[in-house]
């Protein structure tokens, strides 16, 4: 989830800039540097060469078009400090130095935030109803489909779902699919539940620990959240963390 949120970022903001027009008069590249420092730090974390590549695209671009977008982006630094929140008590690091795990979860919680807000924009941060970083605003949707796959798979750093917040009708069929590296539930159980507690009442429930396949028919409305069995654990064997593999199914019954 790490890389996968980074790569999202990055998407994000070259989605935001496509529409640019190029104004009577340039932004000062002091102006673009001051606003869009939120945005490149949380935006443009990898290997140099790309961080440096993404820099530059970003103050290019808010030359070209103004610092809007930026400062719409600073916002989200500070909006959603109750998602990054929720996210850190799931992942055990809140106020424990001693974590091992606890600097790196915090960063990834962080670098989550920041990308749903500026994916979903700010009213994202305040939704009701966001268990596992999902909610309505955050859903992809797919109301009226009868078969929605949910992908899982690891990149060798960490665990991931994709899509993992979605919207489905009621009488829906979830498929939870493993691919390539790590797309076993023995090596990443699915669980049911607000991580990283299971939930006995939850239509995931007991815990998915075999195979690479898994369907559910969830016909009840409400939000089911779900996550991989590791999540929040230490394991020296991944020095780098378990990522985020969290999300929920949101059952919708209207019409």
């Amino acid at each position: 989830m790490m890389a996968r949120t980074s790569r999202m970022t990055m998407i994000v903001l070259a989605s935001a800039f496509a529409y640019a027009v190029t104004p009577a008069m340039a932004t000062s590249r002091s102006a673009c540097r001051r606003a869009c420092r939120a945005l490149i730090a949380h935006g443009c974390a990898g290997a140099f060469d790309s961080s440096r590549h993404c820099r530059a695209r970003v103050l290019r671009q808010c030359r070209m078009d103004g610092t809007t977008q930026c400062d719409a982006a600073a916002v989200c630094t500070t909006s959603c400090s109750g998602v990054v929140s929720a996210c850190e008590s799931a992942n055990g690091s809140a106020g424990q130095s001693t974590n091992p795990f606890a600097f790196l979860a915090q960063g990834t919680c962080e670098n989550f935030g920041f990308s749903r807000c500026v994916e979903h924009g700010v009213e994202y941060c305040s939704a009701p109803g966001t268990r596992n970083g999902c909610n309505r605003l955050a859903a992809e949707d797919h109301r009226g489909e009868p078969l929605v796959t949910v992908a899982f798979s690891s990149d060798g750093v960490a665990y991931d779902y994709a899509p993992e917040c979605i919207l489905v009708s009621s009488g829906t069929t979830v498929r939870f699919h493993g691919f390539f590296f790590g797309g076993s539930f023995a090596d990443e159980p699915l669980v049911g539940g607000d991580a990283p507690t299971p939930d006995p009442m939850s239509p995931f429930y007991p815990p998915t620990t075999s195979g690479t396949v898994r369907d559910f028919v969830l016909t009840q409305s409400g939000t089911f959240p779900y996550f991989g069995g590791d999540f929040g654990h230490f394991i020296e064997s991944r020095p780098f963390g378990t990522g985020l593999p969290w999300g929920a199914v949101i059952v919708d019954n209207a019409p």
